[in-house]
């Protein structure tokens, strides 16, 4: 794998020194080890073909990511962190745009809430599988060269979509120029410094061919910065969902199947005493998670930003 970088300083925070890791013979991440984040050994070339061969294999094809269900009580908990999240921070009818809204289940409650919302998705097959209501308000591109009038959005959401562009630089500075003085921004990611992260190393459940980056707090904010943005609040919050993929990863792994090519064949519907059984895990494990989330370990990012008004 070639690597097109200054190999002794971090690309993003140039601090160093980087180390390397292997998740297995074809897939490896170098890792800054001052600001944690973690960027696939690609160059600039390589991560484009790499991001458009994920594309056709993971969102293009008749079996997608976005089409398997995890049980409502895990995939429901991150949804409503989400509404809490919009609901704080966004104006009745506020004109919202969101970037890959895959299974349009966020842009659906939107839509029912009276905000104006519209989307961008790379993918044709994934935009079909939205609501009727929603595909004709979705553009189908990407998102960083699409046709949408710029100073016009009150707030652009990107949830778990900048570790797969290979210009997280040129996505988030794609978003600014989208919104209102004074709108916002909101971004998911990984988080490389999770407790899932530190505890399984390469077989971290954010290490993914379809990843290219996987973003700390501390560089996430250091590239929303450069971009022009100004961070107003971080959360790194901890969901039960991330460890019930936890353990799937890790059938799998003992199972020796292919991890792209399998991920997300454990997503199931679950029986009234497994929905019981997960209801129970997850308020036994809501201390620990609290804690997990306070200690900026949660398997996630959010970062809420604004865009400057001088």
């Amino acid at each position: 794998m070639e690597l097109e970088r200054d190999t002794q300083h971090c690309d993003l925070c140039g601090g160093g020194p980087l180390s390397t890791v292997d998740v297995r013979r074809t897939l490896r991440y170098v890792v800054c080890r001052a600001c944690g984040h973690c960027a696939q050994a690609l160059s600039s070339a390589a991560q484009r073909e790499a991001f458009s061969e994920a594309q056709s294999r993971c969102y293009n094809s008749g079996e997608s990511d976005a089409q398997v269900h995890f049980p409502e009580a895990l995939e429901g908990e991150t949804l409503n962190c989400r509404i809490r999240m919009l609901r704080k921070w966004l104006a009745p009818a506020a004109h919202v745009l969101e970037i890959g809204p895959g299974s349009g289940r966020l842009m659906q409650w939107m839509f029912e809430q009276g905000f104006k919302v519209s989307g961008v998705e790379e993918s044709q097959n994934l935009r079909d599988l939205l609501p009727a209501a929603l595909r004709s308000l979705v553009t189908v591109g990407e998102f960083e060269s699409a046709p949408l009038p710029l100073n016009t959005m009150d707030a652009v959401c990107s949830f778990h979509v900048i570790e797969h562009v290979p210009d997280p630089m040129a996505h988030l500075a794609r978003a600014l120029a989208l919104t209102k003085p004074n709108g916002l921004g909101f971004i998911a990611t990984p988080n490389a410094r999770s407790w899932h992260q530190r505890l399984l190393g390469s077989h971290s459940i954010h290490f993914s061919a379809a990843h290219l980056r996987v973003f700390s707090a501390k560089s996430l904010a250091t590239l929303c910065h450069a971009a022009g943005w100004e961070v107003v609040a971080v959360t790194t919050p901890a969901h039960s969902n991330a460890w019930f993929r936890t353990a799937a990863k890790g059938l799998r792994l003992l199972k020796g199947e292919d991890q792209d090519a399998t991920a997300g064949r454990y997503g199931f519907q679950p029986s009234r005493r497994m929905r019981v059984a997960i209801q129970v895990a997850r308020f036994l494990s809501l201390p620990v998670r609290w804690i997990q989330s306070l200690c900026g370990g949660g398997n996630e990012i959010v970062i809420v930003l604004r865009h400057p008004t001088k």
